[in-house]
């Protein structure tokens, strides 16, 4: 059975809006102001990119009740930014395995297909906007 696009964004789109019956407390729902700046930094990225400043970014985030000084926003994105280069060139520097052993190229598995704009959202858990964030506890995802 094979399935369309359109079928694949349809199912990820109603199972982004089935609630449990009861919350599973294993599951984090607070987030310190560095993961949750670090959750949002492809986007603030992407802003900045655009002509936003650091400035501006930090006005909107505390209109949105996520209150950061510019000067730590931008540490903030800094540090990720070199963490994804560092993923990179990790990434890029790899040896590739040997011909012999890797899969034929026309087997392609659902893991490997990649459909733009289903996963631009970010994962389910991502904090809400009445979601506590407590102060930066030093760990990041």
């Amino acid at each position: 059975m094979s399935f369309t696009t359109k079928h694949i964004q349809s199912a990820l789109d109603n199972l982004s809006r089935l609630r449990p019956d009861r919350l599973n407390p294993s599951v984090k729902r607070e987030f310190s102001l560095r993961e949750t700046i670090f959750f949002m930094a492809p986007k603030l990225t992407e802003m900045k990119e655009l002509g936003f400043s650091v400035k501006q970014l930090a006005a909107a985030l505390a209109k949105q009740e996520i209150v950061i000084k510019p000067p730590t926003l931008n540490r903030y994105l800094s540090e990720y930014q070199a963490g994804r280069e560092k993923e990179t060139s990790a990434e890029t520097t790899k040896a590739d395995p040997p011909e012999s052993k890797a899969a034929p190229p026309d087997e392609t598995t659902a893991a490997q297909v990649v459909i733009p704009g289903v996963f631009e959202s970010g994962p389910s858990d991502q904090p809400e906007a009445h979601t506590t964030i407590s102060e930066d506890s030093g760990r990041m995802f």
